[in-house]
């Protein structure tokens, strides 16, 4: 068995345990060589770094992995691989509610030891609803901790990928239409794994305004779930009016609500959200189908 079929294989074994336990509810490339790793950093004059303090020095040191190091603060979790370049992608991967973290933080570190992440990877450990529309919550602190990760190497992210799990799939959506609106970024999708509520909580949509410079922008949305529902919802089909373009990605093997966030870091999807992979794993999931009406 090859390490990344092992890796596979833990990262699904931990999701089906701790799904048992009822811990989890219902359901850039790296540089090609050394002298491409020593080109000169993106130019940071665009963005007000000067007060901004660093992530690195301020952060604990979680583990270290052949390909880069996993840190952690108080709000995130945060993969940075060994030798990040001005082509490197960053990701953001909100949780869903009200599970323990284990459960992902195992699924993390087997992704890290097993597939050596060539991007910035950052794992709030909270889905952020609580904090959504507080002045100094879950949007602000994504843009501060990327701030402060961008002036630690030097990188200015082109492409930014954010991805949500369930109840994090809210999160995933207001963040980017915060990045993309607040900082310019480029943030090509939004990858959602099985929208939590089916998309009951529309309090936590975003607005038609909000939607605006995602279209500009040239966002996408996937949704991942079993086939054929995401279009059929009355609440997506009033959300599509944004006219954001949403592609429904059917998990195949009729995977449960817990199971699609397992295969999700077993075959690599969060890697291709953020732009590391091109294709998905076809044994695992349909094309993607897009929802909105003609």
């Amino acid at each position: 068995m090859n390490a990344i079929s092992k890796g596979r294989e833990l990262m699904c074994m931990l999701l089906a345990l701790v799904i048992f336990a009822g811990l989890v509810p219902g359901p850039c490339a790296f540089a090609e060589n050394a002298a491409e790793a020593a080109e000169s950093p993106a130019n940071l004059s665009n963005w007000d770094l000067e007060n901004v303090d660093s992530f690195i020095e301020n952060a604990k040191v979680y583990a270290e992995y052949g390909g880069g190091t996993l840190y952690e603060n108080d709000f995130a979790f945060v993969y940075i691989p060994k030798q990040p370049h001005k082509g490197t992608n960053f990701g953001f991967l909100f949780p869903g509610n009200n599970y323990g973290f284990a459960a992902p933080i195992q699924c993390i570190e087997a992704a890290c030891e097993y597939y050596f992440p060539r991007s910035v990877y950052i794992y709030p450990k909270e889905s952020g609803l609580a904090t959504l529309y507080k002045e100094d919550g879950v949007l602000f602190q994504c843009g501060e901790i990327l701030k402060s990760i961008s002036k630690d190497i030097g990188v200015i992210p082109q492409n930014v990928g954010v991805v949500g799990y369930s109840n994090g799939g809210y999160t995933a959506l207001q963040a980017a239409a915060y990045l993309i609106d607040e900082f310019h970024l480029s943030i090509p999708k939004v990858t959602i794994l099985d929208m939590g509520q089916a998309w009951r909580k529309r309090e936590f949509l975003i607005t038609e305004e909000q939607a605006k410079p995602m279209l500009e922008a040239g966002t996408a949305i996937y949704h991942f779930t079993r086939g054929g529902e995401t279009a059929k919802n009355n609440r997506v089909q009033e959300f599509m009016e944004n006219g954001i373009p949403l592609y429904e990605v059917a998990c195949k093997c009729g995977a449960s609500h817990g199971e699609i966030l397992s295969y999700a870091f077993a075959y690599e999807t969060i890697f291709w959200a953020v732009g590391d992979y091109n294709r998905l794993d076809k044994e695992i999931y349909g094309e993607p189908v897009l929802c909105n009406p003609d």
